[in-house]
């Protein structure tokens, strides 16, 4: 599914052994287009997981379409995982209290900011690794100048509300392996795509200008028609050639015979 004028968000979809991944990039609003999007996921299977990394923006519209397509994909797949999750996905999660209903988050980004140095950042922070460790305190992270260092960029209470939800939650033991494979998986999409993008031409390009040549009846190799002979009247340009050498013959001819004269 490409963005287009009037729908910005793009979605990458890549296949394993009963799971579905989902890569989405851009802005989900009121031309999200996620319902074509189920169609193209293909059957329900055992697990979906979705990455979330790249999208940029959410207004309420949108979040009333994720909430609806998201039940709908909790009807169709046992597991749902969401990773990667962005800023603007996180406010949401802890503000609207469907918006991850169902859905296992794994990884999420989280602003970050240097009182010392002023430096903003985004770092990605691993949900279960901190449920595990029984902490809900942010790490800290280097700015890569002596005596700095970034911290969370927000209320940790608020940040980190929907452990709540996640505490609770059946978390099977493979995730941590499907949401790596899922990586790959979309990675290997991406490269394709990549690989199969149509190479621009240029004015150099003899094999494509071989195969345009080719293509209107032209053998490869031929050389160039030979221009048409000049025909009918004379052009603009030669008539004002003629007028200016008979005002030069005719200025010749007044010093001639000035010349004469004189002599």
């Amino acid at each position: 599914m490409q963005g287009t004028a009037r729908q910005r968000l793009d979605a990458r979809i890549g296949h394993g052994d009963g799971w579905t991944a989902l890569r989405l990039d851009g802005v989900i609003d009121e031309h999200n287009g996620l319902d074509a999007l189920t169609d193209s996921l293909g059957p329900g299977a055992d697990a979906l997981l979705i990455d979330l990394g790249g999208v940029r923006r959410i207004n309420s519209v949108g979040v009333r379409d994720w909430v609806v397509w998201l039940r709908a994909q909790r009807e169709r797949y046992r597991t749902l995982v969401l990773f990667d999750c962005p800023p603007a996905i996180m406010n949401e999660v802890n503000l609207v209290r469907n918006f991850a209903e169902g859905a296992i988050i794994t990884t999420f980004q989280a602003p970050y900011y240097c009182d010392r140095c002023g430096q903003e950042g985004v770092q990605t922070l691993d949900a279960l690794a901190m449920l595990a460790q029984g902490s809900r305190k942010a790490p800290s992270f280097p700015c890569g100048k002596p005596a700095c260092a970034n911290a969370l960029d927000d209320a940790e209470e608020t940040y980190f509300a929907f452990f709540d939800d996640l505490q609770g939650a059946d978390v099977r033991d493979d995730v941590g392996d499907l949401v790596e494979a899922a990586r790959t998986a979309l990675a290997a999409v991406a490269t394709r795509t990549d690989a199969s993008a149509p190479r621009p031409e240029s004015h150099l390009d003899l094999a494509g200008a071989e195969a345009r040549l080719a293509r209107v009846g032209v053998p490869a190799g031929a050389p160039p028609p030979p221009r048409p002979a000049a025909s009918g009247p004379p052009g603009r340009q030669d008539v004002v050639f003629i007028a200016i050498l008979v005002v030069m013959l005719g200025i010749l001819g007044v010093l001639v015979y000035l010349i004469t004269t004189l002599e």
